[in-house]
């Protein structure tokens, strides 16, 4: 097994995410879409102990750094890093939303190097699992939130409506590229992260998974026919299925950070103990756990 590579003028790309927790394990979080590690943060804030977060910068935010427009890419770089800070595995990884992608390919590089590693991912759908409701069930979600936006123009509620342009950024249906105020390395990684997307094909990773769903769901994915476990167990061994309140964006804002932190440490134990203990071969069924459920 080889070593990983030094280079003493490279920056890390890991920062942690719980200053205050000196033990316990570990496990290494990837944000969204563009997301800054800062996000990570905010979003592991309520993970309970002893677990201890370290969130990986996306390299498109360093200067330094080549571009890097492939999630493989994007692993082979990380991995360095994650050895480095954690000698042997196995490997803890959460990632949200597109970061769930980069975890898998993470999992993938970090097992084909000798080594176990888990998964939990934030909502991480697979559209190409989710076929759209018929028609005449499609029709009036869409005429419901199309009316409720153009009510909420028409009265000025500028907060709900800045909410609402919040979600259709995020969901691609704007281009957050050409925003004037986002700075270059938020645009740096914003473009790679879709290039990454766009170039990527999902393939089986034989390593134990867990999934953090929403409740409920935005009206873009309300259009959709959805797997309890989003369609991941055609790729990854799912050991459980967590629900947390709120839609995509909503799960990971406000007081929901409370439920979605508990279901993370739910989850890194279940995971964790699957690295340990299960045979490569071996698939589970996966329960779905609602957050207040004693399960763990």
């Amino acid at each position: 097994m080889s070593s990983p590579p030094e280079d003493a003028n490279r920056s890390s790309l890991l920062r942690p995410l719980h200053s205050k927790r000196t033990e316990g394990p570990c496990f290494y979080m990837l944000p969204g879409l563009g997301g800054h590690v800062l996000s990570a943060q905010v979003l592991t804030a309520h993970v309970p102990e002893p677990w201890r977060g370290f969130g990986l910068l996306y390299p498109s935010f360093l200067e330094d750094e080549p571009r890097r427009t492939t999630f493989e890419a994007m692993a082979e770089r990380m991995v360095d890093d994650i050895r480095k800070h954690q000698a042997s595995g196995p490997y803890l990884l959460m990632g949200y939303s597109m970061g769930g992608f980069m975890c898998v390919e993470l999992a993938r590089r970090l097992k084909q190097l000798g080594h176990r590693a888990g998964i939990v991912l934030i909502d991480v759908k697979l559209f190409q699992h989710a076929p759209l409701l018929p028609f005449h069930k499609r029709l009036p979600k869409k005429a419901y939130w199309v009316l409720r936006q153009r009510i909420e123009r028409w009265t000025k509620r500028s907060k709900d409506a800045q909410f609402l342009a919040a979600k259709r950024q995020i969901s691609n249906l704007g281009d957050q590229t050409k925003a004037p105020h986002k700075s270059p390395a938020f645009q740096r990684a914003i473009e790679d992260g879709r290039a990454a997307m766009k170039a990527y094909s999902l393939t089986e990773v034989d390593v134990p998974l867990a999934l953090i769903r929403c409740e409920e769901m935005a009206w873009w994915d309300a259009l959709h026919q959805w797997p309890d476990d989003y369609g991941w167990g055609k790729y990854a061994r799912v050991v459980g299925v967590f629900t947390s309140p709120g839609d995509h964006l909503g799960m990971v804002r406000g007081p929901q950070l409370v439920h979605v932190g508990r279901a993370m440490g739910k989850a890194l134990a279940m995971v964790r103990d699957a690295a340990d203990q299960l045979p490569p071969s071996v698939r589970t069924v996966a329960p779905v756990f609602p957050i207040g459920s004693s399960s763990s």
